[in-house]
């Protein structure tokens, strides 16, 4: 436990403050993509191009978001 102490005293993760955390960052590791998955993307076209459909309204959006009962 003494070995875990010390680890945590030593390394310097950013100290968080939001609604819902106060505490060290808990994203302590980026160890990018997973072994045999490239870096970047490149199947995708460099524009993106104009919309083809009207942006969705916040009611629309809300509801993609909101609890659903379904029955399977």
């Amino acid at each position: 436990m003494l070995e875990r102490i010390l680890w945590i005293a030593k390394e310097s993760r950013p100290f968080i403050e939001c609604d819902s955390y106060v505490g060290p960052d808990r994203r302590h590791k980026n160890e990018g993509p997973p072994d045999g998955v490239p870096r970047r993307r490149d199947d995708l076209p460099p524009e993106v191009g104009d919309a083809q459909e009207p942006n969705l309204s916040q009611d629309q959006v809300d509801g993609l978001f909101s609890t659903r009962k379904v029955t399977l």
